[in-house]
C-alpha cells in the first residue's frame, strides 16, 4: 500500500505552489512594468518618481482609511502613480515652458488626463486604475476637466488622489520654494473642502496622524 496523502491532496498542493509561483511572477512583471512607466515621466521632465511613488502611497493609505479593501487598493495606488502618464504626449514647448502658458497652450495641456486614459488601455493590470489619470484633474465643484463632472461622478481613487497630491506639493520642495510644514498643508486642504475637494475624503485624510504621513514619505524617500 501507497503511505502518505491522497493523490488528489498531493495535486491540490501542485495546483497551490503553481498559482503562488505564477501570482509572484505577474506582480513583478506588473511592478516592473510600473517602474518603467514612471521613469518615462521622469525621463520626460515630468514627475520626479519620488513624487509620483509618494502620491501613490498616500492615495493607498487614505482610501484604506475610507473602508476600501483588497484590489481595488492596488488599483488606486498604481492609478495615483500614474497620475500624470498623459504627460508623455504632451509637446515639450507646451510641458518645459517656464512661463505661463496661453490659450491655445492650454488646450493642449488639458488634454494630458485622456492622454492618459489612452495610454494605458489595453494594459490588463491597469484596467480600472487608468481611471484616476483621466479624472485626477476633476474638482468637487464641478470646475475641473476635461468633463467638469461633480462630487460621486469622479472616481473615488481620483478623489483621494486630489487631497494627498495637494499634501504632496505643499510639503515638498519646489524649484521656487522650500517645502512648507504640515499645518500650512492642512489649513489648505480645510479651506478647499467642497470645492476642489470631497468633504468626506478631507474628513477621512484628517483622521490620519501626521506621523503616519511622514513614515510613507521616509519609506518612499530612502536613497537608492
Amino acid at each position: 500500500m501507497q503511505s502518505g496523502r491522497p493523490t488528489s491532496a498531493v495535486r491540490l498542493d501542485d495546483l497551490e505552489r503553481l498559482n503562488q509561483s505564477l501570482e509572484a511572477m505577474l506582480a513583478e512583471r506588473a511592478s516592473n512594468l510600473l517602474d518603467a512607466l514612471v521613469n518615462a515621466l521622469h525621463v520626460r521632465g515630468s514627475e520626479a518618481p519620488a513624487h509620483s511613488r509618494r502620491v501613490g502611497r498616500y492615495a493607498r493609505r487614505l482610501a484604506h482609511e475610507l473602508g476600501i479593501r483588497g484590489r481595488e487598493l492596488d488599483d488606486i495606488e498604481r492609478g495615483a502613480t500614474l497620475h500624470d502618464i498623459g504627460n508623455i504626449g504632451v509637446s515639450d514647448a507646451v510641458l518645459r515652458k517656464k512661463g505661463p502658458l496661453d490659450e491655445a497652450e492650454w488646450v493642449e495641456m488639458r488634454r494630458h488626463p485622456t492622454l492618459g486614459y489612452e495610454i494605458l488601455a489595453g494594459i490588463g493590470f491597469l484596467a480600472r486604475a487608468r481611471m484616476i489619470p483621466l479624472h485626477h484633474q476633476e474638482r468637487h465643484d464641478g470646475s475641473g476637466y476635461p468633463q467638469h463632472l461633480r462630487g460621486n461622478e469622479i472616481c473615488i481613487g481620483a478623489r483621494a488622489f486630489a487631497v494627498v497630491d495637494t499634501y504632496d506639493a505643499i510639503t515638498s520642495d519646489r524649484p521656487y520654494r522650500k517645502c512648507r510644514t504640515y499645518e500650512v498643508a492642512r489649513a489648505e486642504i480645510v479651506k478647499c473642502a467642497g470645492t476642489q475637494f470631497d468633504p468626506d475624503v478631507v474628513q477621512a485624510w484628517l483622521r490620519i496622524p501626521q506621523a503616519e504621513w511622514d513614515a510613507i514619505r521616509e519609506t518612499v524617500d530612502v536613497p537608492g
